[in-house]
């Protein structure tokens, strides 16, 4: 009797377990975007959260946070190998350094807007399984896993060395993102977006006097 049954969990698991296929997810080109977002964002020394303006480009993802009467609570950028947060309410600089190649961190925008980088789709291992699909890319030193649905939208998105650095997570109208090394988690819900064609990207500048305070992903 035990034969059988054995069979039967063999087949099921063989079943189940992802395959090569030919299929692609679409290329999209992401240009820009922009409209309001809310937040929340936790971490080992607290959470915080709120509302602001967003723009989000191919390359970087900019946040802005305004009070009733007009004034800049704050100012924060994710771009290239760093991630800035200006608050002007504490007078401080919170900065995160990414240990990223170009190949990543120049897609920022087009990441946490649940778009795959068009060149991701060159030399990448595409496979299937019950759920749907999954992407795997080398970028050395790192790996990247994409899954889709059966549509092809991104579902979740993880980038890892030894471990992992990054995790996003989509669905619509929202972009859930974790930072295992820092224990660092959050949640961006997007509103009211409008696709932009000729994006212009914003400034920051720390002022004098602020404080800083620095971290970086070790890989």
């Amino acid at each position: 009797m035990r034969y059988p049954v054995l069979l039967f969990l063999i087949l099921v698991v063989s079943c189940s377990l992802p395959r090569p296929t030919s299929w692609q997810p679409e290329r999209v080109s992401f240009i820009a975007r922009e409209g309001m977002v809310s937040f929340r964002v936790s971490y080992p020394g607290g959470n915080f959260g709120g509302e602001g303006f967003f723009i989000a480009g191919k390359s970087f993802f900019y946040l802005e946070g305004l009070s009733p009467f007009g004034s800049t609570l704050f100012q924060g950028m994710l771009e290239d190998n760093r991630a800035l947060l200006v608050s002007f309410l504490e007078r401080r600089a919170y900065l995160l350094s990414l240990p990223f190649p170009g190949e990543i961190s120049s897609y920022w925008g087009t990441i946490l807007m649940g778009y795959l980088p068009p060149p991701w789709l060159e030399g990448a291992l595409i496979l299937e399984n019950p759920k749907g699909y999954l992407l795997k890319k080398e970028i050395p030193p790192f790996r990247v896993m994409v899954s889709f649905d059966r549509a092809g939208n991104l579902k979740a998105l993880t980038i890892k060395e030894d471990r992992t650095l990054w995790r996003l997570f989509f669905a619509p109208g929202k972009t859930r993102f974790e930072i295992p090394p820092l224990r660092v988690r959050g949640e961006m819900s997007f509103h009211t977006t409008k696709e932009l064609f000729s994006p212009a990207k914003p400034k920051i500048v720390i002022p004098e006097g602020f404080s800083r305070l620095s971290w970086e992903i070790q890989k």
